[in-house]
C-alpha cells in the first residue's frame, strides 16, 4: 500500500503517470483516486496493468488482483468514510 499526499494532474498525460508509477515501483497497481480527478483517471486508463477507480468504487477483488495499491490521502479519507 502506497499512500501519497496528493494525486492531481493539470492535463491527462499517460507518460507522466507511467513515470510516477515507475518511481513508486507500482507497475501493476490499483490507483484509488478522489472524486472529480478525471485527468488522473484518463492518464492511467490505457496502461495495461493499472486500474484507476474512484474511492467509492474500491472492492476486494481489485485490491487482491493488483500488486500495489496507490491511494492519495483524500481518497483514503473517502474510503474510510464509505467503508468505515
Amino acid at each position: 500500500i502506497i499512500v501519497i499526499d496528493q494525486l492531481a494532474m493539470d492535463a491527462p498525460k499517460t507518460k507522466t503517470m507511467a513515470n510516477l508509477l515507475e518511481k513508486l515501483d507500482a507497475k501493476n497497481a490499483l490507483l484509488v483516486v478522489g472524486m472529480d480527478q478525471e485527468n488522473v483517471k484518463k492518464s492511467s486508463r490505457n496502461m495495461p496493468k493499472v486500474l484507476p477507480v474512484e474511492a467509492d468504487g474500491i472492492n476486494t477483488y481489485n485490491v487482491l488482483a493488483h500488486d500495489k495499491l496507490v491511494i492519495s490521502k483524500d481518497a483514503l479519507a473517502l474510503v474510510e468514510e464509505v467503508l468505515g
